[in-house]
């Protein structure tokens, strides 16, 4: 039966506006869509049409209206249902669209880019496990869609399970084997498992089928840097931020590679982009100093010519101790009045400092009107023009007052042998701390060595041997703390403020290093450029704790030298050096 005249004129305009609209003429589409409900007011997709061009031209309320109409002339239609899905989650309003992509799921099970949306917005909401669910479902439906696959992969790794997540990503690259999103995501989930040799594989393979994502690039560097392979990380990494200029996070990621390997003045450089993530990098500041000092300015190195400084501790306490050594550097360079504003368990040892006329806690008032200009105290080796030959590293920079020194003296003093500070933890709030923390059950070799009295340097957890003093209750703050390391023949620690402590006071510190090496520490040394008194023990092999703690109890049977002693002084027959007070 011959169409009616005007309908067949519908259907060619209706043809005529999605040509245009898939054109991006979306004035002229528009147009078109409004001719069409002019003839039939309750035209589905024209409605659904000028829904997506309204929302296409952030006119996201109009938007709304059109699919609302749309769907009141077809409410069971799950083509409108989905559109409205995809603007309501391009408009980030997750909890509408995932609610909307459940309708047109209702309405249409098997279809699949509902089921891969809402996996996606399940995620983006933070619900890895709903996300896993969903692609599940969608795959049963769906078996052989290698996005799907990926996707769940991306899931299950968000939820902590690499194996399977592994097994998800291999399959989509059975199925896709040039699909480099899932390269990349095995890559980042191969690196997590130690398998570093195959997620450079991957990460390589990625990198040549997008050379422009920015995102493989910052993988690659890493797992580069973690394979010693540092003239290729650090190609990476600037292969990284060609593709993304200016990013923050990958200028961190070439900071610290940087730095790790000595390169110090371009690595602080680098590091100053800490302050460009602002959002993330607040939080981990713990306080709202920053926006307090917005209106203040920030010095940037010029000579200071008498004018008054504040400085200000950003990140642990260990770094706060380590960075003290520079501001005497500023009284030189020309400054009046140093203050710091600090955590409130180093606000004595400051004020130890003859340059620091006042140290102020984080979270206490102070006024702007008491200095002139502010600085962060980690930015110091950058505005220093720090080199390798130029560090400054005369130790000790931290003294103890002698009220402090001498109670401690006669605490310590009827304790005979060799006495051993131990920290073998550090603050749990550290992303990495899994990593640089020591099991406790691992130092018993070392607990069991005669003629040596251990100390506990940690807070509240001195009491998990019985042959581990622990006088930590009696420490108020660090100033307390640095009076009994004062004391100690050897201080042995784990990456935490206490070996930061004991190298500024000049005490003999060994430190227990992880086998990825913080980028104070470098790679490879067993000194260390910041502190002449540290020797560096390292995990030949990631976790292994066991190797480290067998080399440091072998060393303490043979002895130490004390930084004060002659060369050579220890007690062969004891198996550990004399102590020395």
């Amino acid at each position: 039966m011959d169409i009616e005249p005007s309908e067949r004129l519908l259907a060619q305009r209706l043809q005529q506006g999605i040509l245009l609209f898939q054109s991006n003429r979306l004035e002229e589409a528009e147009a078109v869509f409004r001719g069409i409900l002019v003839l039939t007011p309750d035209h589905v997709v024209a409605l659904d049409m000028l829904a997506c061009i309204a929302h296409r031209t952030a006119r996201y309320g109009q938007a709304l209206s059109w699919f609302h109409y749309a769907l009141h002339s077809a409410p069971n239609d799950a083509f409108v249902h989905f559109n409205l899905a995809t603007a309501l989650e391009e408009q980030g309003r997750q909890q509408e669209a995932a609610a909307a992509y459940r309708t047109v799921l209702a309405l249409k099970p098997d279809h699949l880019k509902a089921g891969n949306r809402l996996g996606r917005v399940l995620l983006a909401m933070g619900d890895a496990a709903a996300a896993a669910e969903q692609y599940r479902q969608t795959l049963c439906q769906h078996p052989d869609r290698p996005v799907l696959h990926h996707n769940l992969g991306v899931a299950l790794h968000r939820l902590g399970k690499p194996g399977t997540a592994e097994s998800c990503l291999r399959r989509a690259l059975q199925l896709a084997p040039d699909y480099g999103d899932a390269l990349y995501h095995l890559g980042t989930v191969l690196r997590e498992r130690g398998r570093l040799d195959e997620a450079l594989r991957c990460l390589r393979r990625a990198a040549v089928l997008s050379p422009g994502d920015a995102r493989i690039h910052t993988a690659l560097g890493a797992v580069c840097e973690s394979l010693d392979r540092y003239q290729e990380a650090l190609a990476t990494f600037s292969r990284a931020l060609q593709a993304a200029p200016g990013d923050p996070a990958i200028q961190w990621r070439l900071a610290l590679l940087l730095l790790l390997h000595g390169e110090l003045p371009r690595g602080f450089a680098e590091y100053e982009s800490r302050f460009k993530g602002a959002e993330d990098y607040r939080l981990a500041l713990g306080h709202d100093l920053m926006e307090k000092l917005a209106g203040k300015p920030r010095w940037q190195g010029e000579p200071l010519r008498g004018l008054r400084l504040l400085v200000w501790t950003e990140q642990g306490l260990g770094d706060a101790v380590m960075m003290m050594r520079y501001l005497p550097l500023l009284r030189a360079r020309g400054a009046g009045d140093i203050l710091v504003a600090c955590q409130p368990a180093l606000v004595t040892t400051f004020e130890t400092l003859p340059v620091v006329r006042r140290a102020i806690a984080h979270g206490l008032p102070f006024s702007l009107e008491e200095f002139d200009l502010q600085c962060s105290m980690m930015s110091l080796p950058h505005l220093c023009g720090t080199r390798s030959d130029n560090l400054p590293r005369d130790v000790p920079y931290v003294t103890v007052p002698p009220h402090i020194g001498s109670r401690w003296r006669k605490r310590l003093e009827p304790i005979a042998g060799c006495k051993v500070g131990l920290a073998w933890a550090g603050s749990g709030a550290h992303r990495k701390d899994a990593l640089r923390s020591l099991p406790f059950d691992c130092l018993a070799p070392l607990l069991a060595l005669p003629g040596v009295t251990f100390f506990s340097l940690q807070k509240d957890r001195g009491a998990e041997h019985p042959a581990l003093a622990d006088l930590m209750m009696e420490c108020g703050d660090f100033l307390d703390t640095a009076g009994l390391i004062q004391q100690l023949d050897l201080i042995i620690s784990v990456d935490t403020a206490m070996a930061h402590l004991a190298g500024a006071l000049a005490r003999p510190v060994w430190l227990l290093n992880r086998y990825e090496s913080e980028w104070r520490w470098m790679l490879k040394r067993m000194d260390s450029p910041w502190y002449p008194t540290m020797r560096i023990f390292r995990q030949p092999a990631p976790g292994a704790w066991d190797r480290v703690v067998e080399q440091v109890t072998a060393a303490l049977q043979k002895g130490f030298v004390h930084p004060s002693a002659p060369s050579g002084s220890y007690d062969e027959k004891a198996g550990v050096t004399a102590g020395h007070a």
